[in-house]
């Protein structure tokens, strides 16, 4: 749509999942729905993010079952990236908190 926003950020695509979501409501004239944007869109950035972590992670030499965790837990987060539903906030924050755990112990064990 050619926002100022996406020539000097990369939300990685969190703003275009967000406009879909919202293709059909009229942010720009109703407060209450650019609200519940905003919040759709922090969360699907936060998504995205965290997606490209594990994404990341697929070029370490970490062994089979932490790269089969590393896969479920990408697995889940795309199908929560790729949901129009607006009500995946507690079931994605769940996943972002497993994620936030697997990379930390991913962490550990690549600096033990």
């Amino acid at each position: 749509m050619g926002y100022d926003g996406c020539e000097a950020f990369d939300c990685l695509g969190a703003g275009q999942r967000a406009s879909a979501i919202f293709a059909a409501e009229n942010w720009r004239r109703d407060p209450a729905v650019a609200r519940r944007l905003y919040a759709s869109f922090s969360l699907l950035l936060r998504i995205q993010e965290m997606r490209r972590a594990l994404e990341t992670a697929a070029d370490l030499d970490i062994g089979a079952a932490l790269h089969e965790e590393r896969l479920v837990l990408l697995d889940t987060l795309s199908a929560q990236g790729e949901s129009r539903r607006e009500d995946i906030a507690e079931e994605t924050s769940r996943t972002l908190k497993e994620c936030r755990a697997f990379l930390k112990r991913l962490a550990s064990e690549l600096t033990a």
